[in-house]
């Protein structure tokens, strides 16, 4: 039953301080909205479960015993979210104006629209690339020399209107929620890490649609939930793009291809590990 016109759902894993600034600046900026906001929890260490309860009580809290990674995390919320639409949104973001005011009502206006993103940017003013270029044997091979194919991120890309695209980064995705009932939830497979890219592939399947909106914008301090163990969430991100890759595309092709594939992403794990042993500070984000 749809009590709210829209359920923010955050993800949290150690990040008290950031997630503390998300919360206020929601809580100050949005108006005119009736909204709940659900944070699960991951089995953090640093007070975030406590800085919740004290200082964001209306605030619906799922307190997990173990770090189920986000898919399962943002699933639990879903399953009991009452909102018209669903927003899953990153613990690390900050907003500085009414900006899911202006996401709804752009959904009310284009019916055709199932999943939308704003544009992203760093708190240097830097663009955060939220909008992904889709995962196919050629990119999937270029991958291994370090080559990024964005085919629909380009670097002098800079679209002023509402754009069409195929895939974004569910860094603040806002759904409708009817769109998991016919498309289902995210797949639990995926710890971190190309979740997005397996639910868009699903979603235009079935004929949704997704749209880019770079005239409105929030920030995002990037990568804070994966910079704690880098060989650990390397992994998550092999597994992922190595998921991915078996469930959309492996069948299209014959074995001999597939298993150069497979080699190819092990001999990036190596090179990312090398490039992490070369420049201590690099993350995964």
């Amino acid at each position: 039953m749809e009590r709210f016109q829209l359920t923010i759902i955050i993800v949290n894993f150690n990040t008290k301080n950031l997630l503390k600034k998300n919360l206020t600046s929601i809580y100050k900026y949005t108006k005119n909205l009736d909204f709940e906001i659900i944070v699960v929890d991951n089995a953090s260490k640093d007070g975030s479960k406590e800085m919740v309860k004290k200082e964001f009580p209306q605030v619906k809290l799922i307190e997990n015993k173990e770090n189920l990674g986000f898919s399962k995390a943002n699933n639990q919320a879903i399953k009991i979210s009452k909102g018209k639409y669903i927003l899953l949104l990153n613990s690390d973001t900050e907003i500085k104006d009414n900006i899911f005011k202006k996401m709804l009502d752009f959904m009310e206006k284009n019916q055709n629209a199932a999943l939308i993103s704003p544009k992203i940017l760093f708190k240097n003013g830097q663009l955060d690339q939220v909008v992904r270029g889709e995962i196919d044997l050629l990119s999937a091979f270029l991958s291994i020399f370090g080559i990024k194919r964005e085919r629909y991120f380009l670097k002098n890309w800079n679209p002023i209107e509402p754009v069409e695209v195929k895939r974004i980064a569910f860094t603040a995705a806002l759904f409708r929620k009817k769109v998991f009932k016919e498309v289902g939830l995210l797949d639990s497979d995926f710890v971190i890490y190309f979740e997005d890219a397996d639910y868009c592939k699903r979603l235009t399947k079935k004929g949704f649609k997704i749209y880019y909106l770079p005239q409105i914008s929030l920030f995002h301090f990037g990568g804070a939930s994966s910079t704690f163990n880098y060989e650990k969430t390397l992994n998550h991100y092999i597994c992922s793009l190595k998921l991915f890759y078996q469930k959309h595309e492996a069948k299209k092709y014959p074995l001999f291809l597939n298993l150069l594939i497979y080699f190819g992403i092990e001999i990036l794990r190596l090179k990312m590990l090398l490039g992490k042993f070369f420049n201590p500070q690099k993350r995964l984000s």
